[in-house]
């Protein structure tokens, strides 16, 4: 390919070149210019300067190089957006291009024009910032494409290139990213590499917008390439223009829910393969490795910042990322559970930095949270994953955020026996902590679980055990009731076939006394919305009295108390207590029919705790 160039002296331009020395589907470049180009690049073999007096005025010998040409980039632009710089330059080089053509070509001569963000093609719109150049750029933009529709397709392609802030290649990739979904940005060696990729395999679309740009370079993992820095750069339109002024909606031809699989293509040709192969030769090659390397570094510095910069684009990252994966046969469920941030998994550090209250609005009213994006990436959990979010959560003392995660099948997958128990539509095993840290008794540490336990009799007799647990104190307990299985009973387990109740210490928490009482109401009240003969012909609920006004049944108390050293601790692991042993007789939940069930054979209850060494047998009061 013979490709054309104008504004190499300036930013953008000056990289164009730069990679267009090194791109194997050009073999050849001719740069329009005012100024002589440097010796270094004016000397290489594929270079040929043509120093112009007049953008307006193609001399002859100036056409003979137009003649075989197959393409151009044009990157000429000044601050103050010249209308004849930017509109009839334009004009004059295409009529002189298509004078100097043979009538015989047999592909489309393609233009692509780097525009910016901002420009208004509508030239009756009221403008607030930037009036007059976002008014010029978007009439050269109408003119190019006016000229192109003149032609026709088979003549003519015009392509327009919309970025907005254009960086420097150095700098923070996470803040590039963030930026380009949200103020519009690209890196400078970003957007030549699309320009060349459109110029050499044409192009699906007249205009790329910027959210086109950046979709092209996600879906390429294009993101760590080494441009060459052009000195001396002037100050160019977009910065110019996107810095002092807010963004508008785009108003793109098209949309696109996700990312594209792969770099956009026309059609297939032979040049068209190897200006593909150029695309990733431009930037590291994305193998395996590099994608593997570039999607772990966006994750992490996904979970760097600070909460409040968390916002939907982080959707769209984790988005790339993920069909950056899928491309290169790579498991992002499993990168984003390495422990590859500081000794753990980014899910671990998106719980430990996550807000209390999620503030963060989408456009749609919902709020937003990283933890919950990443979760659904990172489907099926590992256990050690999940051990990895359980400590987060300890450390956070975070019962709220615990017990949402334990509600969900891939963090706390039901037992068989329970998904069989418990219907799909019926409500989960609810707990409720609440931590006392005001009053005398602060210094004990003091807090209470409610919880209702959903089929109770059923899940204990079938499966043997049921078991909730939650985060308080900053420690994580485990409240288990089960049916014994030993046959003799030891380490305070009752002998076979006793119901008991046992309170410990899980992953990670610090070991500590414990004096509590498990506390059982009855759920009469709930009964006699059954009717009165629910309770009337219970042997719990009578007096002794005869036909005499029924007394309220007392709520049932089980002491549990010793000292807790943690799940891995071995002996004293464990406080385990049998359900006879209860003061009020706490035995009668394992019947048919106890009052201490309700009707839909629920069973609620409460543990009160102290964190103090038991002394005497009266505690909370």
């Amino acid at each position: 390919m013979k490709l054309l160039l104008t504004g190499t002296t300036g930013f953008v331009g000056g990289e164009v070149l730069s990679q267009s020395l090194r791109n194997p589907a050009i073999s050849s470049i001719v740069v329009l210019t005012r100024r002589p180009l440097s010796a270094s690049v004016a000397n290489e073999s594929k270079v040929k300067q043509v120093i112009m007096k007049d953008f307006k005025v193609y001399p002859d010998e100036v056409k003979k190089e137009l003649e075989s040409a197959d393409a151009c980039v044009w990157t000429m632009g000044t601050r103050l957006c010249s209308p004849e710089v930017e509109v009839d330059y334009p004009l004059a080089f295409a009529r002189a291009v298509v004078s100097a053509r043979s009538a015989s070509a047999t592909k489309p001569f393609r233009y692509i024009y780097c525009s910016g963000r901002f420009a208004e093609r509508d030239q009756t719109k009221s403008l607030w910032v930037t009036p007059e150049p976002r008014r010029i750029k978007g009439r050269a933009e109408s003119s190019m494409l006016e000229f192109a529709k003149s032609q026709g397709p088979a003549v003519w392609e015009t392509y327009i290139a919309k970025p907005g802030i254009i960086l420097l290649p150095a700098g923070d990739v996470l803040k590039h990213m963030v930026a380009a979904f949200t103020i519009g940005t690209v890196r400078v060696h970003e957007l030549a590499a699309t320009m060349l990729q459109v110029v050499t395999e044409g192009g699906d679309r007249d205009t790329y917008e910027i959210a086109d740009i950046n979709r092209l370079i996600a879906a390429a993992m294009i993101l760590d390439a080494k441009p060459t820095t052009v000195d001396d750069a002037p100050p160019d339109y977009q910065s110019a223009v996107a810095s002092s002024s807010a963004p508008r909606p785009q108003e793109s031809k098209f949309t696109t829910p996700g990312l594209p699989s792969s770099p956009i293509s026309k059609s297939p040709s032979a040049g068209g393969a190897a200006a593909s192969r150029w695309f990733s030769l431009a930037f590291p090659s994305p193998t395996t490795r590099h994608v593997r390397a570039t999607v772990l570094g966006l994750v992490k510095d996904l979970v760097k910042l600070p909460p409040a910069d968390h916002t939907v684009v982080a959707v769209n990252i984790l988005r790339s990322c993920a069909e950056a994966c899928a491309a290169n046969s790579l498991s992002m469920s499993s990168l984003l559970q390495e422990r590859s941030v500081e000794g753990h998994t980014p899910l671990y550090w998106a719980v430990i930095k996550r807000p209390t209250e999620l503030t963060i609005v989408n456009g749609d009213g919902t709020t937003f949270d990283l933890l919950s994006a990443l979760l659904a990436l990172s489907a099926p959990l590992t256990p050690a994953t999940i051990s990895d979010i359980r400590v987060a959560c300890i450390i956070n003392s975070d019962q709220a955020l615990f017990q949402r995660l334990r509600n969900t099948p891939d963090f706390a997958p039901l037992s068989a026996t329970d998904a069989l128990l418990l219907d799909a539509a019926a409500p989960p095993d609810d707990i409720l902590v609440e931590e006392d840290v005001s009053g005398s008794d602060a210094a004990a540490a003091p807090f209470a679980v409610d919880f209702t336990i959903m089929q109770f009799q059923k899940r204990m007799r079938i499966g043997g055990a049921v078991q909730l647990e939650f985060i308080a104190r900053g420690r994580l307990w485990q409240l288990r009731f089960g049916v014994s299985k030993e046959d003799f009973g030891s380490d305070g387990m009752p002998c076979k076939g006793t119901w008991y109740v046992s309170l410990s210490l899980l992953e990670q928490s610090t070991p500590t006394w414990v004096d509590a009482r498990l506390l059982v109401p009855a759920a009469v009240d709930q009964r006699e919305e059954e009717g009165k003969e629910a309770t009337e012909g219970s042997s719990y609920v009578s007096t002794g009295s005869g036909k005499g006004k029924q007394r309220p049944l007392p709520t049932l108390s089980l002491r549990v108390k010793g000292h807790l050293n943690g799940n891995n601790a071995g002996f004293g692991s464990r406080i385990n207590v049998a359900l006879d042993k209860a003061d009020g007789g706490l035995g009668v939940i394992q019947y048919t029919g106890s009052p201490y069930i309700s009707v839909d054979e629920s069973f609620t209850a409460r543990l009160e705790a102290r964190l103090v060494k038991p002394e005497g047998e009266c505690i909370i009061c």
